[in-house]
Order: C-alpha cells, then sequence, then structure tokens
C-alpha cells in the first residue's frame, strides 16, 4: 500500500476541518474557529517553507500524489454557514452555562484542594497551592480570549478567509515551480547526487544483479570483452522493457535512433514489445543521459537530473529499478575499462617516467631521515616527477597508501609523519596533514587501507607512479641478470 506524502496529508486534514462547522453552542464555535485558525497558519507556514525548499532544488516526491493547482482552487470553508446543535436542534430545555469553558480546566488540570495536615508535608501544601493559582490563572486567560472585544467570531472569519488566500496562493506558486523546471544545472546534480548511487564500491555489494553477475564473471574460464557487453546490453534491455524512461520526455530523431540501435547489438537480444518505442528510450538514455554503453557521462549529471524529476511519477514507483540499473552499469562499465586497460597493447614510450643518471642523488641524504629504506631517493625522486605541482589535497593520502602497499620500500610510518617528513620536507610541497585525511575521507578511492579502482581512474598520475617503480626495479634486475 502506497504511503500518504506528508503534504497530501497535511492539505486533506485542514479540508476536513474546515468542511464543518457543527457545534455545540456559539462559544464553542469561537473555540473550534481559533482552532482551524490555528491550523491554517500552522499549513501556511509548512507549504512555505516547501516553497522556500522547492526555489533551491527540485524534490523528486514534491507531487507525487498532489495536484496543487486543484487544491489552490478549492472552496475551503464557507465561514457564515455553520450548525448549533442546542440552538438549532429539540434540547429539550437544555441551556448551557457560560461558564462551561472555564470549566475545562477541572478536566485536564485536576486540582484536589482538600488538605490534609496530619499526612501532608509543607512541600505538598505550598505545591497544591501553586497548582491552585495556575488553574486560576489559566481560567481567566480562557475568559479573556472569549470576551476580548478584539477578538471576536467576526474578525476570526476574516482571519480564517486571509489565511486560507495565503495558502492557496502559495500553491500555486510551488505548482507554478513545478511546471517551469526552471532549476539552475548544479541544483540538478545534486538531485542526480541524491537519487543515484554515488559510492558504487559500497552499494554494489546490496545488489542482486550485481552480486549475480559477479558469480558469473567468476565461473568463466577466461572472461572476454564480449562477456562483459553481453551483461551490459541485457541490463539495457531491461531497462527498455520496464516502462520507467518517458518517451515524451523529449523528441524523435529517427535516424540516430536506428544507428543506435544497431551500434548497441539490441536486434539480437529482441526485446518484447515496441520495437520503435524501444528505440526512442534508448536514444534518450545515451544521448540525453549519457550511458554511451559502458560508462556515464559526468559532464551530464545535470541531464540525468533534469530526466529524473521530468519523469519522476513513472520513476517514483520504480526508484529501486533505476537505481539497480545505474549501479549495476557502472560497475560492469568499469570492469569493462579495467579489461580493456590490462589489455591494451603496451606503448614503447609515454608509460612510466625514467630518470636520467643523478637525478635522484639529490634525494640520498634524506633517505634515511624519512625512513624509506634503500632506494628510497628513487621514491622520491620519481613522486616529485609524476605527481603534479598543487595537486588536490586527497592525492597525499592515496600516494600514502600506495607506498605501504609497495614492497619494495617497506614503509611503516603513519600518515602524519609521512606528509610532515616526505611530502613537506623531503618532496617541498605545500601541504596539510588534517585537509589531506579530510579530503580522503569523503572519497571512496581507499578500501581497507587500499586503494581502489576509481583511485587510479581519476588520478592516471598513481598508475604512472606505480609503474614507474616497478620499471625502474625491473631493470635492476636486468642489469644484475646480464
Amino acid at each position: 500500500m502506497t504511503k500518504t506524502s506528508q503534504p497530501k496529508m497535511a492539505l486533506e486534514h485542514l479540508y476536513a476541518m474546515c468542511q464543518s462547522l457543527k457545534s455545540t453552542n456559539r462559544v464553542a464555535l469561537h473555540i473550534r474557529m481559533m482552532h482551524i485558525l490555528y491550523e491554517c497558519v500552522q499549513t501556511l507556514d509548512y507549504f512555505r517553507f516547501l516553497h522556500a525548499t522547492l526555489e533551491a532544488q527540485p524534490v523528486m516526491d514534491i507531487d507525487c500524489d498532489v495536484d496543487f493547482t486543484e487544491w489552490a482552487q478549492k472552496e475551503w470553508i464557507d465561514v457564515d454557514s455553520f450548525s448549533l446543535i442546542w440552538e438549532d436542534y429539540h434540547g429539550y430545555g437544555f441551556k448551557p452555562s457560560d461558564s462551561d469553558a472555564k470549566r475545562i480546566i477541572d478536566y485536564v488540570f485536576p486540582i484536589d484542594s482538600r488538605a490534609d495536615r496530619r499526612r501532608d508535608t509543607s512541600d505538598d501544601l505550598e505545591m497544591r497551592k501553586e497548582r491552585s493559582q495556575l488553574a486560576d490563572t489559566m481560567r481567566t486567560n480562557i475568559d479573556v480570549l472569549l470576551v476580548h472585544s478584539h477578538i471576536t467570531t467576526t474578525s476570526i472569519k476574516e482571519g480564517i478567509r486571509k489565511a486560507i488566500g495565503e495558502l492557496c496562493t502559495t500553491l500555486r506558486k510551488i505548482a507554478d515551480m513545478i511546471d517551469a523546471e526552471q532549476w539552475p544545472n548544479e541544483a540538478y546534480e545534486r538531485l542526480a547526487d541524491r537519487e543515484l548511487p554515488s559510492n558504487i564500491d559500497d552499494a554494489a555489494k546490496l545488489n542482486s544483479d550485481v552480486q549475480r553477475y559477479r558469480r558469473q564473471m567468476r565461473h568463466e574460464p577466461s572472461p572476454r570483452r564480449e562477456n562483459y557487453l553481453n551483461h551490459l546490453r541485457q541490463a539495457v534491455c531491461r531497462l527498455l522493457e520496464s516502462d520507467i524512461i518517458d518517451t515524451d520526455y523529449v523528441g524523435e530523431n529517427t535516424e540516430r535512433q536506428q544507428q543506435l540501435w544497431e551500434t548497441f547489438g539490441m536486434e539480437a537480444l529482441s526485446p518484447q514489445g515496441n520495437r520503435d518505442v524501444y528505440m526512442h528510450r534508448l536514444y534518450i538514455l545515451v544521448d540525453m543521459l549519457g550511458f554511451d554503453g559502458k560508462s556515464w557521462n559526468p559532464a551530464m549529471k545535470a541531464s540525468r537530473g533534469k530526466f529524473l524529476f521530468s519523469c519522476r511519477r513513472r520513476i517514483i514507483e520504480n526508484r529501486e529499478a533505476i537505481k539497480n540499473f545505474y549501479l549495476f552499469t557502472s560497475v560492469v562499465g568499469r570492469d569493462l575499462e579495467a579489461f580493456d586497460r590490462k589489455n591494451a597493447p603496451q606503448s614503447p614510450q609515454g608509460e612510466v617516467a625514467t630518470l636520467e643518471a643523478g637525478e635522484a642523488d639529490r634525494f640520498l641524504a634524506l633517505e634515511e631521515e624519512v625512513k624509506l629504506g634503500k632506494h628510497g631517493h628513487v621514491f622520491l625522486a620519481l613522486a616529485d616527477k609524476i605527481i603534479p605541482p598543487n595537486p588536490p589535497a586527497v592525492i597525499w593520502k592515496l600516494v600514502y597508501c600506495l607506498l605501504k602497499e609497495n614492497r619494495h620500500f617497506g614503509y611503516k610510518q603513519n600518515f602524519k609523519t609521512f606528509m610532515n617528513d616526505i611530502v613537506v620536507r623531503a618532496l617541498g610541497r605545500t601541504a596539510n596533514y588534517n585537509s589531506a585525511n579530510k579530503a580522503a575521507s569523503r572519497t571512496n578511492y581507499i578500501n581497507k587501507d587500499q586503494l581502489t579502482q576509481r583511485a587510479f581512474e581519476d588520478f592516471p598520475c598513481l598508475q604512472e607512479l606505480l609503474d614507474s617503480i616497478d620499471s625502474y626495479y625491473a631493470e635492476k634486475k636486468q642489469q644484475m641478470m646480464s
């Protein structure tokens, strides 16, 4: 059963209250109308808050079950139409007392005025006295509220009309803002970040499609590129059949759709359904959302946010489906990219940095001081050569992990010592331990003190440093053997 949204619940509650002004007498009507006015003001404040929130960023489920335009046009209340039970119906001679309103204090705040001097302590007597005085004050306040010359039933009616009018104006503003969809790209990017998994390494553990894919790949005797592509094509096919992508989102481009259909090899999968509709959905997925068949274009994150909001009513019930698709294709796409890198032909030049004769000698004196062990000056020279000037703070945490993992140096110092001794003193870089540590904690570059694939993808210099170290030692070994 779908849960009612908070905006709908608030509007339905207020509307139900406004539809009945039946009360026992005029004093009760006065109190009831004060209550309705209070609810009107609170509801108005709530929707003003929603409007301010929408001004900053789109909200996916803001109108999942509410038509704000319809609610803004409703006849909320007729404050001149009311019914009084003791006056409009036969009451067998009953006449309410003017003091009834004050008597409610006796029920919500009962006071036992009888004192037992033999059993009550002085504190008990004092407390009873204070409670009695407080009850008298509350009765007086109720009396003032009900008979104050400026707080009449007429003035409350006008207050209700004003509050309802302002509420309808706010609801129309919310409806207009939703229809316009004129948020800046940064707001749409934040929406995409909220709705789509950002930490692929952690989220992959929770996704059944990814787990099933991992098991299948483990049983492949030798994973081939076509295996990865088949998994991606099947995921695309499942999404096209799910009706999540609304073809009204963007116009058609028949020639481009046919080209993408053939490029993706979708004909071989024979998706069940309307082929033209699926071709249109594939076109949206690729050209509008930035999916190239194995990865998502980071520059089109705002486009993905616009799509999510524009198709929100289709997506709102299928949030998990689109998240799982985004997650699955991201995981498989990264595996495919790693496969391509591993099997790419090696270029004879440009993959590693080399050191000229004597180039690393200037770091010899620091080798022992920074506790890098034998050939530590080589690491310092390569790091100084490969790590760009003024890099992001997080890179030093990544270099530290790479150094600790590397078997050639046996570095065992903590990160703070690494920053002070190696980065600042030996390499002469301007860097801050706290900034680097904090930046690393906000990313998914490190998992159990080891660098993730994402770290090498976002910072190619790390792979170059690692390859350059391996190349140096391979060359030394070759020289010793010859």
